[in-house]
């Protein structure tokens, strides 16, 4: 905790000192930092059975990714469109983090093999395929028209159905330990 405390005021020392995109990076790598601390304390849990440790791996680490990863698209996207263009950087930048939420989506829905997975996957799933389309679609160009409000407002939602669905294992995970305690 000392190191990403470290970060944090380093972060903070620099405001107005570095780009926009710099800080943005910055930013990223100590929530990324946060997550991963949060990941290791979830796989040292005890007594979990291999379908629990599944889902604790998507508890703690992939989808508190994923929202994270949307939220920076959300931000990185509301800029983009209140500039009205989107440099090679953010187009960069943007491509990327479309990546990542579509990878850390089929990670997290790897759990639900041979298994009907819960509505909240199946509504975070589409929310998340809809955004990433949207950025790919309307972002990745020279110059982007597109109204901020109406992105804030669609990959929020997305987020929402992530953290719905985190809400939804975190119940499940209790559940299951409450009867292996029993």
């Amino acid at each position: 905790m000392d190191e990403i405390e470290a970060g944090w005021q380093a972060l903070l020392a620099t405001r107005g000192q570095l780009s926009a995109e710099m800080a943005f990076l910055r930013h990223s790598r100590l929530i990324e930092q946060i997550l991963g601390r949060i990941g290791l304390l979830a796989e040292q849990w005890p007594g979990l059975d291999r379908e629990q440790d599944r889902l604790v791996s998507d508890y703690a680490r992939q989808l508190p990714a994923l929202a994270e990863c949307l939220g920076q698209i959300r931000g990185m996207c509301c800029g983009v469109a209140a500039q009205g263009g989107c440099t090679a950087f953010k187009r960069t930048r943007l491509l990327f983090l479309c990546s990542s939420a579509q990878a850390l989506l089929v990670t997290a829905y790897q759990c639900y093999r041979g298994i009907a997975p819960p509505v909240e996957a199946l509504v975070a799933r589409t929310a998340t395929e809809s955004l990433v389309h949207i950025v790919r679609a309307g972002f990745l160009r020279e110059r982007v028209d597109y109204p901020v409000a109406a992105f804030y407002k669609t990959a929020t939602e997305s987020i929402d159905t992530v953290f719905a669905w985190i809400e939804r294992i975190g119940a499940d995970l209790k559940d299951s330990v409450g009867v292996n305690q029993e």
